[in-house]
Protein backbone atom coordinates (compact mmCIF):
# COMPACT_ATOMS: atom_id res chain seq x y z
CA UNK A 1 0.00 0.00 0.00
CA UNK A 2 2.65 2.21 0.86
CA UNK A 3 4.60 1.47 -2.64
CA UNK A 4 0.85 2.50 -4.03
CA UNK A 5 0.90 5.87 -2.50
CA UNK A 6 4.37 6.75 -3.49
CA UNK A 7 3.95 6.17 -7.12
CA UNK A 8 1.57 8.31 -7.10
CA UNK A 9 3.26 11.15 -5.46
CA UNK A 10 5.61 10.74 -7.74
CA UNK A 11 3.13 10.56 -10.52
CA UNK A 12 1.86 13.70 -9.75
CA UNK A 13 5.01 15.36 -9.45
CA UNK A 14 6.32 14.25 -12.42
CA UNK A 15 2.99 15.63 -14.14
CA UNK A 16 3.36 18.82 -12.24
CA UNK A 17 6.47 18.97 -13.82
CA UNK A 18 5.36 18.64 -17.17
CA UNK A 19 2.63 21.18 -17.13
CA UNK A 20 4.19 23.65 -15.20
CA UNK A 21 5.68 25.04 -18.24
CA UNK A 22 2.49 25.53 -20.31
CA UNK A 23 0.75 27.01 -17.18
CA UNK A 24 3.58 29.39 -16.61
CA UNK A 25 3.53 30.77 -20.77
CA UNK A 26 -0.62 30.85 -19.91
CA UNK A 27 0.01 33.52 -17.14
CA UNK A 28 2.69 35.41 -18.84
CA UNK A 29 0.54 35.56 -22.03
CA UNK A 30 -2.29 37.00 -19.67
CA UNK A 31 -0.10 39.42 -18.37
CA UNK A 32 0.83 40.71 -21.55
CA UNK A 33 -2.60 40.75 -22.77
CA UNK A 34 -3.82 42.68 -20.33
CA UNK A 35 -1.02 45.25 -19.87
CA UNK A 36 -1.91 45.97 -23.83
CA UNK A 37 -4.91 46.40 -23.29
CA UNK A 38 -4.54 48.83 -20.19
CA UNK A 39 -1.85 50.75 -22.42
CA UNK A 40 -4.95 51.64 -25.33
CA UNK A 41 -7.01 52.54 -22.67
CA UNK A 42 -4.38 54.83 -21.62
CA UNK A 43 -3.84 56.34 -24.68
CA UNK A 44 -7.10 56.42 -26.60
CA UNK A 45 -7.85 57.91 -22.74
CA UNK A 46 -4.97 60.62 -23.31
CA UNK A 47 -6.29 61.44 -27.29
CA UNK A 48 -9.84 61.75 -26.14
CA UNK A 49 -9.37 64.53 -23.85
CA UNK A 50 -6.75 66.50 -26.34
CA UNK A 51 -9.76 66.77 -29.01
CA UNK A 52 -13.42 68.61 -28.23
CA UNK A 53 -16.55 68.75 -29.93
CA UNK A 54 -16.98 71.86 -32.47
CA UNK A 55 -20.16 73.59 -31.17
CA UNK A 56 -22.73 75.01 -34.20
CA UNK A 57 -21.64 78.49 -34.39
CA UNK A 58 -24.65 79.72 -37.04
CA UNK A 59 -26.12 83.32 -36.55
CA UNK A 60 -23.95 83.59 -33.64
CA UNK A 61 -22.35 87.31 -33.68
CA UNK A 62 -18.83 86.99 -34.02
CA UNK A 63 -17.61 88.06 -30.74
CA UNK A 64 -19.53 85.21 -28.74
CA UNK A 65 -17.95 82.69 -31.16
CA UNK A 66 -14.42 84.09 -30.50
CA UNK A 67 -15.54 83.83 -26.64
CA UNK A 68 -16.53 80.06 -26.73
CA UNK A 69 -13.64 79.18 -29.14
CA UNK A 70 -11.00 81.01 -26.53
CA UNK A 71 -12.45 78.37 -24.03
CA UNK A 72 -12.29 75.24 -25.91
CA UNK A 73 -8.61 76.12 -27.01
CA UNK A 74 -9.43 76.47 -30.59
CA UNK A 75 -9.21 79.45 -33.08
CA UNK A 76 -11.25 81.02 -35.38
CA UNK A 77 -10.53 81.97 -39.10
CA UNK A 78 -12.54 84.05 -41.51
CA UNK A 79 -12.36 82.74 -44.95
CA UNK A 80 -14.65 85.54 -46.46
CA UNK A 81 -17.41 87.35 -45.72
CA UNK A 82 -20.70 87.70 -47.42
CA UNK A 83 -23.98 89.59 -47.62
CA UNK A 84 -26.96 88.07 -46.77
CA UNK A 85 -29.79 91.26 -45.68
CA UNK A 86 -32.29 88.86 -43.92
CA UNK A 87 -30.09 87.97 -41.50
CA UNK A 88 -27.89 89.94 -38.89
CA UNK A 89 -24.36 92.01 -39.55
CA UNK A 90 -21.71 90.25 -37.83
CA UNK A 91 -23.43 86.45 -37.81
CA UNK A 92 -21.33 83.18 -38.68
CA UNK A 93 -23.31 81.68 -42.13
CA UNK A 94 -21.54 78.94 -42.44
CA UNK A 95 -18.54 77.18 -40.60
CA UNK A 96 -15.74 74.12 -41.70
CA UNK A 97 -15.44 71.91 -39.80
CA UNK A 98 -19.24 71.32 -39.51
CA UNK A 99 -20.98 71.43 -36.15
CA UNK A 100 -20.48 67.87 -34.06
CA UNK A 101 -16.88 67.03 -36.02
CA UNK A 102 -14.28 66.11 -33.45
CA UNK A 103 -11.00 68.39 -33.66
CA UNK A 104 -7.96 68.96 -31.53
CA UNK A 105 -7.25 71.55 -29.36
CA UNK A 106 -5.09 74.43 -30.86
CA UNK A 107 -6.51 74.08 -34.75
CA UNK A 108 -8.74 76.19 -36.16
CA UNK A 109 -12.52 76.39 -37.07
CA UNK A 110 -12.86 78.49 -40.32
CA UNK A 111 -16.19 80.68 -41.09
CA UNK A 112 -18.27 82.86 -43.63
CA UNK A 113 -19.48 85.93 -41.79
CA UNK A 114 -22.03 87.92 -43.06
CA UNK A 115 -21.63 91.62 -43.64
CA UNK A 116 -24.67 93.16 -44.97
CA UNK A 117 -24.46 95.62 -48.03
CA UNK A 118 -23.70 99.03 -48.07
CA UNK A 119 -26.84 99.65 -50.46
CA UNK A 120 -28.86 97.91 -47.58
CA UNK A 121 -27.56 100.39 -44.98
CA UNK A 122 -28.45 103.52 -46.43
CA UNK A 123 -31.54 103.38 -46.06
CA UNK A 124 -32.94 106.71 -43.40
CA UNK A 125 -34.67 105.80 -40.56
CA UNK A 126 -37.21 107.77 -37.48
CA UNK A 127 -34.10 107.74 -35.62
CA UNK A 128 -31.58 110.18 -37.60
CA UNK A 129 -30.94 113.78 -36.76
CA UNK A 130 -29.34 116.68 -37.95
CA UNK A 131 -25.68 115.50 -36.50
CA UNK A 132 -26.25 112.31 -38.77
CA UNK A 133 -22.99 110.80 -40.10
CA UNK A 134 -22.52 108.23 -42.49
CA UNK A 135 -20.12 105.67 -41.43
CA UNK A 136 -17.02 105.74 -43.63
CA UNK A 137 -15.77 102.27 -45.27
CA UNK A 138 -12.38 101.14 -42.94
CA UNK A 139 -12.02 97.73 -44.92
CA UNK A 140 -8.56 96.99 -45.37
CA UNK A 141 -7.14 99.54 -43.60
CA UNK A 142 -4.60 99.20 -41.02
CA UNK A 143 -6.29 99.60 -37.39
CA UNK A 144 -4.57 102.65 -36.37
CA UNK A 145 -5.36 104.56 -39.07
CA UNK A 146 -9.27 102.85 -38.97
CA UNK A 147 -9.60 104.12 -35.41
CA UNK A 148 -8.56 107.37 -36.58
CA UNK A 149 -10.37 107.72 -39.33
CA UNK A 150 -13.50 106.61 -36.80
CA UNK A 151 -12.56 109.27 -34.60
CA UNK A 152 -12.05 111.65 -36.98
CA UNK A 153 -16.06 111.69 -38.52
CA UNK A 154 -17.01 111.94 -34.43
CA UNK A 155 -17.48 108.42 -34.29
CA UNK A 156 -16.26 106.46 -31.26
CA UNK A 157 -14.20 103.01 -31.56
CA UNK A 158 -15.93 100.27 -30.58
CA UNK A 159 -15.18 96.58 -29.61
CA UNK A 160 -11.97 95.67 -31.93
CA UNK A 161 -11.59 91.68 -32.51
CA UNK A 162 -8.80 89.48 -33.90
CA UNK A 163 -9.60 86.78 -36.20
CA UNK A 164 -7.22 84.22 -39.00
CA UNK A 165 -7.94 85.55 -42.35
CA UNK A 166 -6.62 84.25 -45.66
CA UNK A 167 -6.31 87.27 -47.55
CA UNK A 168 -6.40 90.29 -45.43
CA UNK A 169 -2.87 91.37 -44.05
CA UNK A 170 -2.31 91.29 -40.54
CA UNK A 171 -3.17 94.09 -38.74
CA UNK A 172 -5.80 95.58 -41.00
CA UNK A 173 -9.71 95.29 -40.81
CA UNK A 174 -11.55 92.71 -42.66
CA UNK A 175 -14.98 93.77 -41.60
CA UNK A 176 -16.86 97.01 -39.12
CA UNK A 177 -20.32 96.83 -37.54
CA UNK A 178 -22.16 99.02 -38.38
CA UNK A 179 -21.02 99.05 -42.19
CA UNK A 180 -19.72 101.24 -44.51
CA UNK A 181 -22.42 103.58 -45.48
CA UNK A 182 -24.73 103.48 -42.26
CA UNK A 183 -26.42 106.81 -41.12
CA UNK A 184 -25.82 106.81 -37.27
CA UNK A 185 -25.59 109.73 -34.69
CA UNK A 186 -23.08 111.12 -33.48
CA UNK A 187 -20.67 109.86 -30.75
CA UNK A 188 -21.98 105.93 -32.07
CA UNK A 189 -19.19 102.82 -31.73
CA UNK A 190 -17.62 101.54 -34.23
CA UNK A 191 -16.75 97.87 -33.68
CA UNK A 192 -13.88 96.23 -35.94
CA UNK A 193 -12.77 92.71 -37.00
CA UNK A 194 -8.96 92.90 -37.25
CA UNK A 195 -6.79 90.27 -39.27
CA UNK A 196 -4.45 87.87 -37.51
CA UNK A 197 -2.51 87.31 -40.65
CA UNK A 198 -3.49 83.83 -43.04
CA UNK A 199 -2.60 80.38 -43.31
CA UNK A 200 0.77 80.46 -42.08
CA UNK A 201 1.18 78.63 -38.27
CA UNK A 202 1.31 81.40 -35.17
CA UNK A 203 4.50 80.81 -33.41
CA UNK A 204 3.17 79.56 -29.87
CA UNK A 205 4.57 81.53 -26.45
CA UNK A 206 5.82 78.65 -23.88
CA UNK A 207 4.28 79.63 -21.01
CA UNK A 208 7.26 80.56 -18.05
CA UNK A 209 6.95 79.53 -14.86
CA UNK A 210 5.93 82.76 -12.57
CA UNK A 211 5.54 80.84 -9.03
CA UNK A 212 7.85 82.54 -6.28
CA UNK A 213 8.20 85.72 -8.32
CA UNK A 214 6.44 89.22 -6.81
CA UNK A 215 3.64 90.51 -8.85
CA UNK A 216 5.45 93.19 -10.43
CA UNK A 217 8.38 90.77 -11.50
CA UNK A 218 5.45 88.50 -13.03
CA UNK A 219 3.91 91.39 -15.36
CA UNK A 220 7.17 92.06 -16.64
CA UNK A 221 7.94 88.88 -17.78
CA UNK A 222 4.69 88.20 -18.97
CA UNK A 223 4.80 91.29 -21.32
CA UNK A 224 8.59 90.46 -22.45
CA UNK A 225 7.22 87.06 -23.57
CA UNK A 226 4.51 88.92 -25.94
CA UNK A 227 1.66 87.86 -23.76
CA UNK A 228 -1.02 89.24 -21.66
CA UNK A 229 -1.79 89.47 -17.68
CA UNK A 230 -5.32 88.24 -16.66
CA UNK A 231 -7.18 87.77 -13.59
CA UNK A 232 -5.27 87.77 -10.05
CA UNK A 233 -6.84 86.44 -7.61
CA UNK A 234 -5.36 86.61 -4.19
CA UNK A 235 -5.90 84.12 -1.39
CA UNK A 236 -4.13 84.38 2.30
CA UNK A 237 -1.63 81.40 2.81
CA UNK A 238 0.27 82.61 5.85
CA UNK A 239 3.76 80.48 4.91
CA UNK A 240 4.07 82.43 1.85
CA UNK A 241 5.64 85.13 1.41
CA UNK A 242 3.28 88.45 0.91
CA UNK A 243 2.36 89.62 -2.99
CA UNK A 244 4.25 86.81 -4.18
CA UNK A 245 3.01 84.18 -7.17
CA UNK A 246 1.93 81.06 -5.86
CA UNK A 247 0.04 79.83 -8.63
CA UNK A 248 -0.75 79.71 -11.96
CA UNK A 249 -3.06 78.84 -15.00
CA UNK A 250 -1.57 77.81 -17.80
CA UNK A 251 1.23 75.92 -15.73
CA UNK A 252 4.17 76.49 -17.09
CA UNK A 253 5.41 74.99 -20.17
CA UNK A 254 1.94 74.98 -21.82
CA UNK A 255 2.09 76.74 -25.17
CA UNK A 256 -0.06 80.09 -25.86
CA UNK A 257 -0.65 82.19 -28.71
CA UNK A 258 1.22 85.90 -28.92
CA UNK A 259 -1.51 87.89 -26.66
CA UNK A 260 -2.60 85.00 -24.83
CA UNK A 261 -4.01 85.37 -21.15
CA UNK A 262 -2.25 83.94 -17.81
CA UNK A 263 -4.32 84.03 -14.86
CA UNK A 264 -2.27 84.69 -11.34
CA UNK A 265 -3.05 83.68 -7.56
CA UNK A 266 -1.11 85.81 -5.17
CA UNK A 267 -0.32 85.75 -2.16
CA UNK A 268 -2.02 88.50 0.02
CA UNK A 269 -0.60 90.25 2.90
CA UNK A 270 -2.38 89.46 6.01
CA UNK A 271 -1.98 92.15 8.52
CA UNK A 272 -1.75 91.27 12.42
CA UNK A 273 0.81 87.86 11.86
CA UNK A 274 3.10 86.99 14.44
CA UNK A 275 6.28 84.66 14.38
CA UNK A 276 5.87 81.83 16.61
CA UNK A 277 9.35 80.19 17.57
CA UNK A 278 9.28 76.34 18.00
CA UNK A 279 12.63 74.56 19.07
CA UNK A 280 11.97 70.65 20.50
CA UNK A 281 14.75 67.79 20.25
CA UNK A 282 14.01 64.94 18.23
CA UNK A 283 14.10 61.18 19.85
CA UNK A 284 16.90 58.64 19.05
CA UNK A 285 16.22 56.75 15.82
CA UNK A 286 17.76 54.75 13.27
CA UNK A 287 15.18 55.45 10.43
CA UNK A 288 14.86 59.11 9.11
CA UNK A 289 11.49 61.22 11.31
CA UNK A 290 9.08 63.17 9.33
CA UNK A 291 8.25 65.81 11.27
CA UNK A 292 5.24 67.64 10.79
CA UNK A 293 3.56 70.71 12.94
CA UNK A 294 -0.35 71.92 12.56
CA UNK A 295 -1.26 75.37 13.34
CA UNK A 296 -4.96 76.15 14.28
CA UNK A 297 -5.05 79.53 14.70
CA UNK A 298 -7.84 82.59 12.94
CA UNK A 299 -6.66 81.77 9.86
CA UNK A 300 -8.23 77.72 10.30
CA UNK A 301 -6.12 74.54 10.46
CA UNK A 302 -3.23 74.04 7.85
CA UNK A 303 -0.09 71.99 7.97
CA UNK A 304 3.05 74.45 8.44
CA UNK A 305 5.79 72.35 8.52
CA UNK A 306 6.67 69.01 7.04
CA UNK A 307 10.07 67.81 6.46
CA UNK A 308 12.13 64.89 6.97
CA UNK A 309 15.08 64.86 9.50
CA UNK A 310 17.50 62.71 11.35
CA UNK A 311 16.47 60.63 15.01
CA UNK A 312 18.39 63.25 17.54
CA UNK A 313 18.18 66.55 15.66
CA UNK A 314 17.19 69.41 17.54
CA UNK A 315 14.01 71.30 15.14
CA UNK A 316 14.46 74.99 15.21
CA UNK A 317 11.29 76.48 13.24
CA UNK A 318 9.71 79.93 12.69
CA UNK A 319 5.76 79.56 11.45
CA UNK A 320 3.80 82.55 11.05
CA UNK A 321 0.61 82.90 12.78
CA UNK A 322 -2.59 85.19 13.83
CA UNK A 323 -4.55 85.10 16.92
CA UNK A 324 -4.49 82.56 19.55
CA UNK A 325 -4.84 78.65 18.95
CA UNK A 326 -3.38 75.70 19.01
CA UNK A 327 0.11 74.19 17.38
CA UNK A 328 0.72 69.93 17.17
CA UNK A 329 3.52 68.57 16.45
CA UNK A 330 3.63 65.19 14.91
CA UNK A 331 6.58 62.21 14.70
CA UNK A 332 5.57 60.30 11.67
CA UNK A 333 2.04 61.01 12.31
CA UNK A 334 2.06 59.94 15.80
CA UNK A 335 1.48 62.94 17.93
CA UNK A 336 4.27 64.12 19.98
CA UNK A 337 3.84 67.79 21.52
CA UNK A 338 1.66 70.58 21.23
CA UNK A 339 2.05 74.45 22.21
CA UNK A 340 -0.86 76.94 23.55
CA UNK A 341 -0.75 80.23 21.06
CA UNK A 342 -2.09 83.38 23.00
Amino acid sequence: MRVKKKEKKVGKTFVWKLIRPFVAAIFFGFGLLLSGYLGLFVLHAYFATSEIEVPDFSNQDLLSVLNTANKLGIYVEVMRTESNPQLPPQVVIHQIPPPGSKLKKGNRVKVVINQVSVASSQEGGPGETAETIVVPDLRNFPVEEAEELIKSEGLKVGKISEVFHESVPRGCVISQSPPAGSKVNKDVAINLLVSKGGEEEVALIEVPDLVGLRIQEARNVIQQRGLRLGEIEEVEVPEKAPEVVIAQKPLPGEKLAPGGVINLTVNKKIEGLKEVKLRFPLPEAKQPIEVKVVINDQLGERVAYRRIHQGGETVEISIPSKGAGRVIIYLNDYYYWEKELR
